[in-house]
This record gives structure tokens, sequence and C-alpha cells, in this order.
């Protein structure tokens, strides 16, 4: 009569019937789940030990050995039934230490002995170097802190590397404030953009008139409207002159860049009549 349990299929906890199965080594009947039906083939670890250990190139087959050394006996797969010798590394190290060659003292290791027992030529105490005893010394310079009023050293060496030496600490430097907003040497007026600095407010006034929307297909954009310059913005020399009102239009990003196609085929094709004439000339200077 099948068996039934409780078994685990497809991640399913679900209930199935054992199949029964016999035993290749020791002949005994046993049961497994229907999913190894077909590969089950022994009922337990030692009868599959045992069935290996006769096979040619079982994992079980292996090759009886002596240590040279400590002349314990031990196990070798097949391939090294002829080349291994000792059971352990450390049986192998006490045969390599075992040879003529490398018996009694190791003259390349016990150093150099010169100088064995006399004191070494450039012998000093740490007293006679340290600070200004050092031949090497040479004094700090003084300096006075811009944001506390404290005094503090550099050594000439940081001063050199120094550009401006105005603060003690990095501390000072940051609740001084020296170099930010009106306080830098480099401020120029507040943000500015690659459009000029009031591209900003420009760009706004274009996106209300328009309400948000593209002024030629009508897409509704809101302030991701793009604003585009009907002629390039590289044509003029200064950003007021190009950021006219005229000048500007508000497109989405598909229109904008079939616009920005259309003004450079625009300018290309205004371009090429001066290149004809200019070939034209170094063809009659130049006519081979």
């Amino acid at each position: 009569m099948p068996v039934r349990r409780l078994d685990y299929i497809n991640r399913r906890m679900v209930y199935c019937y054992m199949v029964e199965k016999i035993c290749e080594t020791c002949g005994t009947e046993f049961r497994v789940s229907p999913c190894r039906a077909k590969t089950a083939k022994f009922c337990s670890v030692d009868c599959r030990a045992q069935a290996k250990a006769g096979r040619p190139n079982g994992r079980s087959h292996r090759v009886k050995k002596q240590c040279e050394t400590c002349q314990t006996t031990f196990y070798v797969s097949p391939y090294r039934a002829n080349t291994a010798r000792f059971c352990s590394r450390s049986c192998t190290a006490t045969w390599v230490c075992s040879l003529p060659h490398n018996r009694g003292p190791k003259p390349w290791m016990t150093g150099n002995n010169l100088r064995a027992g006399l004191k070494p030529t450039n012998a000093f105490t740490p007293e006679q170097v340290r600070g200004a005893n050092n031949p090497r010394w040479v004094e700090s310079a003084e300096f006075k802190c811009e944001h506390c009023g404290g005094l503090f050293a550099l050594k000439p060496w940081r001063v050199r590397t120094t550009t401006r030496v105005r603060f003690c600490s990095r501390q000072c430097f940051e609740q001084a404030g020296c170099f930010r907003g009106e306080l830098s040497s480099t401020y120029v007026g507040g943000p500015t953009t690659v459009r000029g600095e009031n591209w900003r407010s420009i760009r706004a006034d274009v996106i209300r008139l328009q309400d948000g929307a593209c002024a030629d297909c009508g897409r509704i954009m809101g302030i991701s409207l793009h604003v585009h310059h009907k002629i390039p913005f590289r044509e003029f020399k200064t950003a007021a002159e190009a950021n006219v009102r005229s000048n500007l239009i508000g497109l989405c990003p598909r229109c904008h860049i079939r616009a920005d196609r259309a003004a450079d085929r625009a300018l290309r094709a205004a371009r090429e009549p001066d290149q004809t004439s200019r070939r034209s000339h170094q063809e009659q200077l130049d006519p081979l």
C-alpha cells in the first residue's frame, strides 16, 4: 500500500504518495518521493559508498600509502599513487630540513657582523636633534588672525605655499565669510547664466505671455516650456541684443528641435553664395 506524506512540490506544500524502490547494493526495499523515482538507486550513504568503491573511477577508490617521515598510513587518489610520499605538510617540511645541505647554521641568515660590538658612527640621542638643537632648525613666523585676533605661527615653507595668510584655522575662515557674496573679489552681481544676467526673468515673461503653451503646436508645457531664439544666440555679440522680445518664442521640445534645424539650414544657405563666389574667384586665379 503506498504511503501518503507531506512534501514540497514546485514550492507548494502538498500531500504525495511515496514510491517503493529496491537498493542496488543490499537489496533492501525503501521509499522515496515521486521526484526521485527515476534517480534513487541506494537506500543509504553507506550503500552508495560501497557501490562506488568497486568502480575504477569512483570517488571512494583510494590508494593506500605510507608516510616516509612518520610511517603513518594514509590514502590518496589514484592519480597521486606514484607521487605522494608524505601524509601532511609538516612531514614534508621535516624531510626537507633533514637534507644535508639544510643542516647546520646558515651564514646568509646571521646578518652583518662587520661592526659587531662597536658604537655606531652616527650615534646621537633624540634630545640632541630635537627643536632648536637641530642644525636645520628654522624659526616660525607669527601672524595675526583677521577674525579672532589671535596669534598663530607658520613655517616659512608654509607661507610660501599659501597665497594669503589671514586666518588661524578653517573655522575662522568659514565664520569670517570674506569670500561670500559681495565680499568676494570675484563677485559680479548675482547669479548669471550662459544667456545673460537677466535671462531667467526674460524667459519667465515669455512663458507667462504664452500661458505656458507652445506657439507652434499648442501643447501645454507650463514652466517647462522652451524659449527659442529665432536668430541663434551665437550670431549676436552681446546677450542684450539676442534676448529682445521680438527674437524670442516659446516652443515645446519637439518644435524647438525643428526650429533650431530650420534656422541652421537658413544660415547655411545664406552663406553658400559667398563661398561659391570665393571658389569661382580662386578658379580664375588658378585655372589648373
